[in-house]
């Protein structure tokens, strides 16, 4: 590594300099910038273009006594510009690692149909994950994010945070494209470890974090193929959730990016919030909820005739939250028909993500992380 830039000096394709983790938080902000005023975003590409400095005027700093005035005044007039276009500066980005599931059962044959020839296979599966490296480093380009290192059946890169459910999203659909039908009958999937973390945290911390809920993500159950998101926010406080890819044959990214869209534009994010305050109160130490107290309440005043099931109670909770979350002007006939129709689509992906779960406390932590997200990425 210390000898890798003399090492590599003729190399095309070797960058000696990696973003910081202030500057992937901003690639979105630098982009949106550079397509409403080049000649503004030009100047955060100058060497000694203090990028760190955006975030103190941000804050109402004062701009550090070792910047030169030249290098204030390069920082003042960015943050002007971004300020004038209303473009949202977030100190937020996101970390992914992730490594494929039982590669040992799959190179050493156990996992191959009968009469297949292993080293054919070995063959085989090296070349798709090699194809699989390079498609992994191109959906981490700019400003997406930066690809830390990329080895086809483990992934280590940094992601902005505006493109965080589209980079999972991609990163999953490809590699469950991976082709091993004629030697198995197994798909090759992989466990991801997700944080959004203050660019101020240590990073080893964030790296610590990553690993951890890489791991959580393998122990959700035999056949894995799921993903452990975390945010480290800035005050210490952590939230974080585990879930499987899929929820039933819908990727859960992809739920999850429905719910941000509905949030943005037609729901406030207080349901959210009313939601965890109710069912919070109903949990065990386990993330669960305690069903079988509300079934004896609830059975004694029905004369314990009827039983209750969890969804029965957790639904109609869910609609009535959401239904009281919508955003509107004015009361008229059309708006009544387009919040029902937007709550209905709300409320389905919400009881999908919430059946899908692998403990309600993962199912409130997941529907936090969306609101965290939604707060810190503003169009």
């Amino acid at each position: 590594k210390r000898f890798a830039e003399i090492y590599f000096k003729n190399s095309e394709d070797f960058v000696p300099n990696f973003p910081s983790t202030a500057e992937v938080a901003l690639f979105d902000v630098f982009d949106k910038l550079k397509s409403v005023d080049e000649q503004t975003f030009i100047i955060t590409e100058k060497k000694d273009f203090k990028i760190q400095a955006i975030f103190n005027l941000k804050n109402n700093e004062e701009l550090s006594s070792d910047l030169s005035n030249e290098q204030k005044n390069d920082v003042k007039k960015v943050f002007g510009k971004l300020k004038e276009k209303k473009i949202n500066i977030t100190p937020y980005y996101a970390l992914i690692m992730f490594d494929a599931d039982s590669m040992g059962e799959f190179l050493s044959g156990s996992t191959l149909k009968e009469g297949v020839d292993l080293k054919e296979f070995h063959q085989t599966l090296s070349k798709q994950l090699a194809e699989y490296a390079v498609k992994a480093q191109n959906i981490l380009a700019h400003p997406r994010g930066k690809a830390v290192y990329a080895g086809g059946d483990d992934f280590l890169g940094f992601v902005n945070l505006s493109y965080l459910f589209k980079v999972l999203k991609e990163l999953r659909e490809k590699f469950g494209e991976i082709d091993l039908e004629g030697f198995t009958d197994r798909k090759l999937t992989f466990s991801a470890g997700i944080v959004i973390a203050h660019f101020k945290t240590p990073l080893s911390e964030v790296l610590k974090r990553t690993k951890k809920m890489e791991i959580s993500a393998k122990k959700i159950g035999v056949d894995k193929d799921a993903f452990g998101l975390a945010v480290v926010k800035h005050s210490g406080e952590t939230v974080q959730a585990v879930y499987k890819w899929k929820c039933d044959n819908q990727l859960t990214t992809d739920l999850l990016e429905e719910i941000n869209k509905k949030l943005t534009e037609d729901f406030s994010d207080t349901f959210i919030r009313n939601i965890s305050i109710v069912f919070n109160k109903l949990l065990d130490k386990e993330g669960a909820i305690l069903s079988w107290d509300i079934q004896d309440n609830i059975s004694k005043k029905s004369g314990g005739k009827v039983p209750i099931t969890e969804r029965e109670i957790v639904y109609p909770e869910i609609k009535r939250l959401v239904n009281k979350a919508y955003l509107h002007n004015g009361d008229n006939e059309k708006v009544t028909e387009h919040k029902l129709a937007q709550a209905e689509k709300l409320v389905e992906r919400l009881k999908l993500l919430y059946k899908n779960k692998n403990t309600t406390a993962d199912f409130l932590a997941l529907l936090n992380i969306i609101a965290f997200i939604k707060k810190k990425v503003k169009s």
